[in-house]
């Protein structure tokens, strides 16, 4: 199977915009070039495994979501709506929503529900 670089492009690019950067911004993050960053997000090159991880730590985003359109076997569509609620979420408000959770699935299981 060979990957598309086309859809692992648009994820890219998809996941740079939420976060607000342009391509220079996180071509200087991942010390490469807005040129690199626009011809991976157009799909023209590939990207090293290397590269790939240093794109997803400064975007936030895991290697799943940017190969997600390419992997036949991606996470649960529950795993990936508590992912896009907790992506922008800082440290004290991750710990936030996970501490509801658990007191939420307690309270659940003390009603039988």
């Amino acid at each position: 199977m060979e990957l598309n670089y086309i859809l692992i492009g648009i994820q890219i690019q998809k996941h740079r915009e939420k976060k607000g950067l342009t391509q220079a911004e996180l071509g200087e993050i991942i010390d490469s070039t807005e040129r690199h960053v626009r011809r991976i997000e157009g799909g023209h090159c590939g990207v090293s495994l290397n590269l790939l991880v240093s794109i997803a730590n400064a975007l936030n985003a895991s290697i799943d979501d940017i190969l997600s359109n390419n992997l036949s076997h991606t996470s649960s569509s529950i795993e990936a709506q508590i992912h896009d609620i907790l992506i922008d979420c800082n440290n004290t408000e991750t710990a936030i929503i996970i501490d509801m959770l658990k007191h939420l699935k307690a309270l659940l299981s003390k009603y039988d529900i």
